[in-house]
């Protein structure tokens, strides 16, 4: 079994040479003085230039190495896992002394032709998927405006949670929008507070629907960065000031005051700061969406989840914000057909951005803004090939 392993190692080692390293190799060696992100429309084209008809021909030639490559490189790899293990049950018969004829025997017609009439058959189609690839590339991979970053209570890291420096600094960083969470006073005002006290951020274990404005506002929330400065509970009427015009912000219906007169009270404040367009109208509750879309269509409104069963872009709302880990490409894929824009929360490790940053959602919630914009820095740069590789690269696996 050692030399049958040391063999069928030595056959992926090949396999992977000249099927994946070489080629990729020559075709970053050869596209090095291509430009990078050429936008190219042959259907608006009278004649292809000299500079077009090189870069065209370089992708095709990109789309095949990936598509074929991996292709052939899967076939190789299920067929010597294939042999392996053929080999090692013909051993475990012999060594457990079972009757060797309970193997089966080979069949007298091989179908050995159509195997191979199959495989060329695919190979043949790849070839020509390639061709339309090189093409209609920008077509088919261009989106028509990046994912949107949204910082995640107001900022992310880089300003104490749901506070108004959190706000500016999203906007200076260029965020499509900011998160916030809205509670309301036990005399009937608005603040943002993310947790159901404010136990973590003052030590002071009261709620929110327990205490007045007067009461809140002699806080002191501690900064969330920890460098020691204090900060003010912020009202969603200071939020709304801060934003209008400048950004659109996702306000979070949150906690035990999260309810249908919350739905109507933020919607007459937004109303009167003239921040319709500015906002989105969000909650884990949806009962109170499906109330805000009702009584006020002309809000953006969206439901968050993190379990979600059943055909969940049937909900009456606008945006479906989903957890990232339930964010499969096929519900991605439902929520788009039924109108509906699909955004994915907390997405804050380089991994997951990386995914979702280079995916169909229309926007990710995230506390890592820098590195959500250096992993986007990183996709736009991308050349041809390396853009193929990982849209297409796993295709066969």
């Amino acid at each position: 079994m050692i030399r049958l392993v040391i063999v069928l190692g030595l056959v992926y080692f090949a396999a992977t040479m000249l099927f994946i390293i070489l080629p990729y190799a020559g075709l970053t060696v050869a596209g090095a003085d291509l430009p990078v992100s050429f936008k190219i429309d042959v259907r608006e084209m009278a004649e292809i230039g000299d500079l077009e008809g090189t870069v065209i021909l370089y992708r095709i030639a990109c789309a095949a190495a990936v598509l074929i490559g991996t292709y052939l490189y899967s076939i190789v790899s299920l067929l010597c896992s294939s042999y392996f293990m053929l080999r090692f049950s013909r051993w475990y018969l012999a060594f457990t002394g079972r009757d060797r004829e309970l193997w089966p025997e080979r069949p007298k017609k091989s179908r050995y032709r159509w195997k191979v009439l199959l495989i060329t058959g695919v190979f043949v189609f790849l070839l020509s998927a390639s061709v339309m690839i090189g093409f209609f590339f920008n077509q088919i991979f261009d989106r028509e405006e990046p994912v949107r970053i949204i910082a995640h209570r107001a900022g992310g890291t880089m300003a104490s949670e749901n506070s108004i420096e959190g706000i500016q600094a999203a906007i200076d960083q260029g965020c499509f929008a900011s998160e916030i969470d809205v509670q309301r006073t036990k005399d009937g005002y608005y603040i943002i507070n993310h947790d159901n006290d404010f136990r973590r951020l003052t030590g002071v274990g009261r709620a929110p629907k327990d205490m007045t404005l007067s009461e809140i506002s002699e806080l002191k929330i501690r900064d969330t960065t920890g460098n020691g400065k204090t900060h003010s509970v912020v009202t969603l009427e200071e939020m709304l000031d801060a934003i209008k015009g400048r950004e659109k912000l996702y306000i979070e219906m949150k906690g035990a005051t999260a309810d249908r007169k919350m739905v109507d009270d933020v919607a007459e404040l937004v109303r009167k700061h003239d921040c319709v367009e500015d906002v989105a109208l969000i909650s884990l509750n949806y009962d109170i969406i499906n109330y805000a879309e009702t009584a006020y269509p002309e809000f953006t409104t969206g439901t968050l989840f993190f379990i979600g069963i059943g055909n969940v872009s049937a909900l009456n709302c606008d945006l479906l914000i989903m957890e990232e880990e339930t964010a499969s490409n096929d519900r991605i894929r439902l929520i788009h057909d039924s109108g509906k824009e699909a955004i994915v929360w907390t997405v804050n490790t380089e991994i997951s951005m990386q995914s979702f940053l280079d995916s169909s959602v229309d926007g990710v919630i995230t506390d890592e803004i820098l590195l959500a914009k250096k992993v986007q820095a990183g996709l736009d740069s991308r050349t041809d090939l390396e853009l193929l590789h990982s849209r297409l690269g796993s295709i066969w696996y």
